[in-house]
């Protein structure tokens, strides 16, 4: 439980001093960014050529049409695990594949 409680001292600090350079934003866009792996799987963030943050939308470039119209079906719980990673202080408006 110890451990816990320092991880969190650790994040808040970071957000803290973040935050008095402005990067703040930037970073949470950074972590959802690199948390595509996390949320789509190995396999599929193997497929996809880039991911990218901007303006609340979260895109996503794939390589083949037949793995664009697979994750169309999913989009929904992929894109309520991205904004359950995000956390309430950066908002994920939408999920775009292109």
């Amino acid at each position: 439980m110890r451990k816990k409680s320092n991880e969190s001292a650790v994040s808040e600090l970071l957000e803290q001093m973040l935050g008095q350079y402005g990067l703040l934003d930037g970073y949470r866009e950074y972590r959802v960014v690199k948390a595509w792996e996390e949320v789509a799987g190995t396999m599929v963030a193997k497929r996809t050529r880039s991911v990218n943050f901007k303006d609340g939308i979260y895109y996503v470039s794939i390589e083949s049409p037949a793995l664009r119209s697979e994750l169309s079906f999913l989009r929904t719980a992929l894109l309520q695990r991205l904004r359950e990673l995000a956390g309430p202080k950066l908002e994920i408006k939408d999920l775009v594949f292109r």
